[in-house]
């Protein structure tokens, strides 16, 4: 027999004791949960990111209102310092941090995004040179955050997901807040007229 949810236009089966539109939401809530998961839900997926990218769309389109500094910064597992780029609200909130690691090889660039002080997203891309020399990405990570923990990691160009509760991901969030706070720290430092 044929489950009542793999049925088009199954009703939702009554919880004793809980008011009908309660149901109908706890319903809801388990049936998108369960379409996260499922082939075919990967646009049900993006919904857990789509806060990021929509600081990441108004970031960018509004860069030329914001204040931009440059500086260099090096971050305490490196040797080498980092071109540092950022972009600014007139009040000095940091909208966007973006770091350029260069290489023989290509550049390694790292930005990050913030919303009301917060870290939000975080964008890399490993790039390197084509046969006539012209520079392209080799690599991407895409890194979700909420109240500047990450939650998501997509890695790759054909973005996997990295388990959550892999020591990879939890490495990889302690490195991503700390190297943001190093970046945050010279930013500040360089709003202020490097004082």
């Amino acid at each position: 027999m044929a489950s009542p949810l793999m049925q088009p236009h199954a009703a939702p089966v009554p919880v004793s004791g809980v008011p009908r539109r309660r149901e109908m939401m706890l319903t809801s809530a388990w049936l998108a949960a369960l379409c996260v998961g499922a082939p075919g839900g990967r646009v049900w997926a993006q919904d857990d990111t789509a806060y990021a990218r929509q600081v990441y769309a108004d970031i960018n389109k509004n860069l030329t209102h914001l204040r931009r500094v440059s500086t260099k910064a090096k971050r305490a597992d490196v040797s080498y310092q980092s071109a540092v780029k950022a972009w600014a609200e007139g009040d000095g909130s940091i909208r966007k941090i973006e770091v350029t690691d260069a290489d023989d090889s290509g550049d390694l660039i790292s930005e990050y995004y913030y919303q009301g002080g917060a870290l939000v997203f975080v964008y890399v891309a490993v790039k390197g040179f084509d046969s006539k020399g012209k520079q392209v990405t080799r690599n991407e990570e895409r890194q979700y955050f909420q109240e500047n923990r990450m939650f998501k990691w997509l890695s790759g160009m054909d973005k996997v997901a990295t388990p959550p509760r892999s020591a990879d991901f939890s490495a990889e969030n302690a490195l991503r807040n700390q190297t943001s706070r190093t970046y945050l720290t010279a930013v500040q430092t360089a709003l202020r007229g490097g004082k």
